[in-house]
């Protein structure tokens, strides 16, 4: 082993990069969270990349909501919520796409465990979210 850099992948053109703050494993992809810069600056425009990690390449991107997310892997999708929102979406792994949004209510932090998603909110509470 030899520790090394072996691939460095830059999403979008160089007055516009994406700024990965999150990676996440899902299959056989690495699912990046992230926020759109403009010339160096962030812009407040978030997004997920897929990136395929047999190729080292972008694959395609999912907008997502501004703000402060929480996202957790499970059942070959991501899902995600705004910290302090009332909502969870599943985005498939496979496609970047959003196939379903859950109820939710004041979001603090994501997990998946036993095929289901588990959230905590902001008073400490723990609670199972019924995923279809």
């Amino acid at each position: 082993m030899t520790d090394r850099v072996v691939a460095r992948i830059r999403i979008g053109p160089p007055t516009g990069r994406f700024a990965v703050d999150t990676p996440i494993v899902g299959g056989s992809r690495v699912l990046a969270i992230g926020s759109w810069t403009r010339n160096g600056v962030l812009t407040g425009k978030r997004g997920l990349v897929r990136i395929d990690s047999k190729r080292n390449r972008p694959e395609s991107l999912t907008p997502l909501p501004s703000g402060a997310l929480t996202a957790a892997f499970g059942k070959g999708s991501l899902w995600v919520a705004r910290v302090g929102g009332s909502s969870v979406e599943r985005i498939e792994a496979a496609t970047g796409i959003a196939v379903g949004r859950l109820a939710a209510n004041d979001v603090r932090m994501l997990a998946f465990a036993g095929s289901q998603v588990w959230m905590a909110t902001r008073g400490g509470t723990i609670r199972q979210i019924r995923t279809p």
